[in-house]
């Protein structure tokens, strides 16, 4: 078997088995933070008063804070991984992947420290409309993402239209999640159940965003740069992966 043909199995192999724990990581964290606001629906018990916010998905110094920021961090390390890749094979989209790793490993900053929400003093006179502007960092972080997809147009125009498709498709979950979920979390905010509800969907869709921007980039590396990427696989003898 050749070289080549031997690394792009060992790697795929590695990738499917990692999203494999992925999906079901994200599923766990997912579901230990509805069962604590099903608890707390089904006993009458306020989530403040219920505890167990080492759960709590729209909660910091919690479980579910602490996985999102990891994950974040992964899809940011993967994209760098993936630029440095495609630099030393003179790949033209080798900076932007770079620079899309950079702004992953800020979002897992921010996930933890939650830097976004200082913007709210910024846009603080802007007017609520419908409810929906109550938390006003959302306006800051629209104009962010809506200039990162068109600062990144040209890149998606050059990337595979496997891996264009889906940076799009999880680019617009987690964006969905973050901003506009969020904004109609303003319209519910002060009545605890339905508010609950829904910033954990919002967390939900973040994390299954950016699960998906990570099996993107994994795929692409897996499809697209062998034999580039096979320095990134644990080395594996062939007669281990026709056994796997």
């Amino acid at each position: 078997m050749p070289a080549e043909t031997t690394a792009e199995l060992r790697f795929s192999l590695d990738v499917d088995r990692a999203l494999r724990l992925l999906w079901i990581a994200i599923a766990v964290v997912a579901c230990l933070g509805y069962l604590r606001e099903i608890i707390a629906i089904v006993t009458h018990v306020p989530t403040a008063k219920l505890g167990l916010n080492e759960f709590r998905l729209n909660g910091e110094l919690s479980l579910p804070a602490w996985f999102s920021s990891l994950l974040l961090a992964a899809v940011g390390i993967a994209m760098l991984a993936a630029g440095g890749i495609e630099r030393r094979a003179k790949i033209r989209t080798a900076g932007q992947w770079q620079g899309l790793g950079l702004i992953f490993v800020y979002l897992s900053l921010d996930e933890m420290i939650s830097i976004h929400e200082k913007l709210n003093a910024t846009f603080h006179n802007i007017p609520n409309v419908l409810g929906l502007l109550r938390f006003h960092w959302v306006i800051g972080g629209a104009m962010a993402a809506l200039a990162v997809a068109l600062l990144f147009i040209p890149f998606l125009l050059r990337l595979p239209r496997a891996t264009a498709i889906r940076l799009i498709v999880a680019g617009a979950v987690y964006v969905f999640g973050a901003l506009v979920m969020e904004m109609i979390d303003g319209e519910f905010y002060g009545r605890p159940v339905p508010y609950a509800v829904l910033t954990s969907i919002e967390e939900t869709l973040e994390m299954i965003g950016a699960g998906m921007a990570l099996r993107c980039v994994l795929l692409h590396l897996a499809t697209q740069l062998p034999p580039c990427a096979a320095s990134l696989v644990s080395r594996r003898h062939p007669a281990a992966i026709a056994a796997a």
